[in-house]
C-alpha cells in the first residue's frame, strides 16, 4: 500500500480543480499567477489517499486552508506571512507537549493518550 498526494482548489463558485504539486508550490512560493483568481481568497484541500494497485482505496488525511490572491493574481505575500506566524505558534505549541499529540498516518493503537 502506498499513498498519493492531492491538491484541489475549490472556486468562489465552489468549482474543483486539481492542481498538481508542482504548481501549488509555485503558486504558493508566488512564482507563478493564477489570473482567475485575482483579486479573491479561495479554499483549498491538501488530501492524501492510501493507494492499492495504485488506486485510491481510502482518504488518510485532509488538510482544509485558504489562499488569498492580489491583484496580479499572486498569493498575497502579507496573507502567506501572517499564515507563517499562526504556524509557527503551532508548532511551537507542539514542541511543549509532544506527548500529549497524535498524528495522522499512525497506527490506532499509536494515538494513546500518555499516562
Amino acid at each position: 500500500m502506498g499513498f498519493g498526494f492531492r491538491i484541489y482548489f475549490i472556486g468562489e463558485d465552489d468549482n474543483i480543480t486539481r492542481i498538481p504539486l508542482t504548481r501549488f508550490e509555485r503558486i504558493r512560493n508566488t512564482k507563478e499567477a493564477r489570473f482567475e483568481y485575482k483579486d479573491s481568497r479561495i479554499r483549498y484541500a491538501e488530501v492524501i489517499l492510501a493507494l492499492e494497485n495504485r488506486k485510491p482505496v481510502s482518504i488518510a488525511r485532509i488538510v482544509y486552508g485558504y489562499l488569498k490572491f492580489d491583484a496580479e493574481g499572486k498569493v498575497d505575500e502579507e496573507f502567506l506571512s501572517t499564515e507563517e506566524q499562526v504556524l509557527g505558534d503551532v508548532r511551537a505549541k507542539r514542541a511543549q507537549a509532544p506527548s500529549s499529540l497524535c498524528f495522522f498516518l499512525q497506527p490506532a493503537d499509536a494515538c494513546q493518550p500518555s499516562l
